[in-house]
């Protein structure tokens, strides 16, 4: 999937910031690394001159580095003096490209869109086109396979306005960033098989499967190579199986470069053979994410090779056990006892037809004698042999090569190979510029966030909290200037705000996290509340974990960061048992986010108090609660899955009135409850007196000998279970309250007893 995301939007906003008017190369507040060798002075001093001009009106004089020698070489490519401004330009032009139509950043709008099935009109939004052919434009962008699916693309969204020049050859040694020219084989046979789609199936999924890289499965049936619009063409059909490869699933912290460091006697450009879908430079590696990918040859290495020793080096033997006919173009010379044959194109060397097709050159060699020892008489349309029938170390007169001379191991000096400090690249150093601070703000702090006018919701007090890792209370704490009220508070234009107080990031209590293991400090505790129903009512610390994380984050993951046990992980949040790995994110929508439950506090939670032994002492609750709630509240419930006023009433024998006057955040028609908050069920202890403190109504009989205060949220059956009496009775003692109880009134001292 295409992500048009190069690097972190933030750290391309913050180039725009950085940069009013002229023409220099160093952003203002960093230190940028600009010593490459050969760079003359002059270069170099302009490469370090402090920007202050916008980006898009020229941010390099080219005047200065005009020399040879003035190149930047990365990765063995030479690349022009200004290459890392340029890549910055390109960066800072496509995330923080806008939509056309509703003025929307479109880099973290495209990143929502990841780990699902595009819809039409996202595929056809100027989001996506505008992106793409932005991307298309860009040398550092560019790629072919994308060139020609964006084509189609634009013709089934019928969208003639997004065009796009083909950008020319960006590095100075262009043979270095030319991609191998394609090969094509005579194979005994293209498919090793077929396999039949079923419903739930993705491309990545079948290509894991069965073996083979996602590319070569979608190229090999004529499928779109993004996998659009599977479900509704490729489910309940059959696909051919490509030849098999050792496989990788494709990160999105992955490179090339990492990537194949980390295997055997592979080189990058046999990686790249064997995956077309990469360019030359691996710069697309982000469209192919979560991809399937070859670290090996498909359908396996086609011959070994031995080093001077006569030891083999790649233990792959060919898999071809029959020799297939040969073409009427092979040439003259080769070995007719041949498993798979090729015919030379245009702009081919031996080197790359070995490359593509993972055969050594001796063996290439032995296979078509015919080549000289310079590979000068390669013949185009000529078929060659580029694979054995079996074991090629078998063949008569195959060259064992034998050790011309021994080399005795040789010891020198210990050398000092550590790069002086000041002569080392410092890399990229970012000093931040804040805004005035808030009035009250905490001037102490260790970390401040500015004010952001870019996004409508990044001023959040929930969101700056979550982003740092402090709870709101500490953030509204070190900010006094900000609204209490959670959901309306927000960062205002103009001032910077106190994000981190220092490395406790706390001022409030820790949080057990079970007997053996050590405290969560609540910095670590997230605003957040439960969202599975299962999760213990006693919970109040924790984390959260979004649906792009698998894979990547899983159970164990969780409990080493917090420092608790798998076993303590799952007792919290019962709906891991069975398989912690898969029920972490089962049913977790794209974007969504699920709370866990990393830490509980036996000493303090919601209380859940029987009505026959309630005592007086008023209760707070542990877990979240909404504004408003009633002083003197003695019993609290934590709002579940399936809840609503109705089953609260019923459970606890109280009525929807009472249950408002307690609960003001609600609503009067019970619109605003809240899974995982807990909400009062039982007011204020009932007050009585032997005389009346209060006002009372007219009737109240004169025997009267215990009285009761009415409160906000009282009603005649709160009354009658409180003191045991009947609405009969009520009603006999205080006729003044209507035979329906329409007239007790707040603040009136009612009968509840006689003599």
């Amino acid at each position: 999937m295409i992500v048009l995301r190069t690097l972190a939007p933030t750290a391309a906003l913050a180039l725009a910031v950085l940069l009013p008017l002229s023409r220099a190369q160093q952003f203002v507040g960093t230190n940028m690394f600009t010593n490459y060798t050969g760079l003359s002075t002059e270069c170099q001093q302009a490469l370090a001159t402090n920007v202050t001009c916008s980006p898009y009106l020229g941010m390099i004089s080219e005047s200065e580095c005009t020399l040879d020698t003035d190149i930047i070489v990365v990765e063995n490519v030479a690349y022009p003096a200004i290459f890392f401004v340029d890549n910055y330009l390109f960066t800072y032009e496509l995330s923080c490209r806008t939509d056309s139509t509703t003025g929307q950043y479109c880099d973290p709008l495209v990143a929502s869109w990841s780990n699902q099935s595009l819809t039409t009109s996202q595929l056809c939004s100027d989001c996506w086109l505008g992106g793409l052919a932005l991307e298309l434009a860009s040398p550092f962008g560019y790629d072919d396979v994308m060139a020609q699916n964006y084509a189609s693309l634009t013709s089934s969204c019928n969208a003639t306005t997004y065009s796009y020049a083909t950008p020319t050859q960006y590095a100075l040694n262009v043979t270095a960033t030319t991609k191998p020219a394609a090969v094509t084989t005579t194979m005994a046979s293209s498919c090793t098989g077929s396999y039949e789609v079923s419903v739930g199936d993705t491309c990545n999924s079948v290509a894991q499967a069965l073996n083979v890289s996602t590319y070569s499965l979608l190229y090999m049936n004529n499928l779109d190579l993004y996998c659009l619009n599977w479900d509704s063409t490729v489910v309940n059909t059959t696909l051919c199986i490509p030849p098999q490869c050792e496989t990788r699933v494709w990160q999105s912290t992955d490179t090339c470069d990492s990537v194949v460091s980390g295997l055997s006697n592979v080189t990058i450009p046999q990686f790249l053979t064997w995956n077309p879908n990469f360019n030359a430079l691996c710069q697309n590696a982000v469209n192919y994410i979560d991809y399937v990918v070859c670290i090996g040859p498909p359908g396996g290495y086609l011959n070994h090779t031995t080093d001077m020793t006569g030891t083999a080096t790649v233990q792959n033997p060919t898999n071809i056990i029959t020799a297939v006919p040969a073409p009427t173009n092979a040439l003259n010379g080769s070995t007719t006892d041949c498993g798979l044959w090729y015919t030379v194109g245009e702009g081919d060397t031996c080197s790359l037809v070995t490359v593509a097709n993972s055969i050594s050159l001796v063996d290439f060699y032995f296979l078509n004698p015919e080549i000289d020892a310079n590979c000068t008489n390669l013949e185009l349309g000529e078929a060659y042999c580029i694979a054995a029938v079996g074991d090629i170390s078998t063949y008569s007169g195959y060259p064992v090569t034998t050790p011309l001379f021994t080399v005795t191991t040789a010891s020198f000096p210990a050398v000092d190979t550590s790069i002086p400090t000041t002569t080392s690249d410092p890399g990229f150093i970012y000093t931040p510029t804040y805004l005035p601070t808030a009035p009250d703000t905490r001037t102490d702090c260790v970390r401040y966030v500015n004010y952001d006018n870019s996004t409508y919701n990044l001023n959040s007090c929930k969101w700056i909290a979550w982003l740092n890792e402090v709870t709101t209370a500490n953030f509204l704490s070190w900010n006094p200037s900000l609204n209490s009220d959670l959901s309306a508070c927000a960062m205002q234009p103009g001032y910077s705000y106190c994000a981190i107080l220092n490395s406790s990031y706390t001022t409030g209590d820790d949080y057990t996290t079970g007997s053996d293991s050590e405290a969560i400090s609540s910095s670590q505790c997230l605003s957040l509340n439960a969202t599975e129903p299962s999760t213990v009512s006693n919970c109040n610390c924790f984390t959260g974990i979004y649906s792009y994380q698998s894979g990547d984050y899983e159970c164990a993951n969780i409990a080493d960061d917090f420092d608790i046990t798998e076993a303590e992980l799952i007792a919290w949040n019962p709906w891991l048992a069975t398989d912690c790995d898969a029920n972490l994110y089962a049913n977790l929508a794209s974007g969504d986010m699920r709370a866990v439950c990393i830490g509980v506090n036996s000493t303090v939670s919601a209380t859940t108090t029987n009505p026959s032994t309630a005592s007086a002492t008023a209760t707070t609750s542990a877990v979240p609660t909404q504004t408003g709630y009633i002083d003197g509240c003695q019993e609290f419930y934590t709002v579940e899955s399936g809840d609503d006023c109705s089953t609260m009433e019923a459970e606890f024998g109280v009525t929807l009135a009472q249950l408002y006057a307690w609960n003001p955040s609600i609503g009067s028609t019970c619109t605003g409850l809240w899974l995982g908050y807990a909400y009062c069920v039982k007011g204020p202890a009932a007050t009585a007196s032997t005389t009346a403190s209060a006002p009372t109504q007219t009737g109240i009989v004169s025997n009267c000998n215990e009285y009761h205060t009415v409160v906000s949220g009282d009603s005649c059956a709160a009354v009658e279970s409180e003191y045991g009496v009947t609405f009969a009775q009520l009603y006999e003692w205080n006729p003044a309250i209507g035979s329906d109880c329409e007239y007790l009134n707040v603040g009136y001292a009612i009968c509840v007893g006689v003599s």
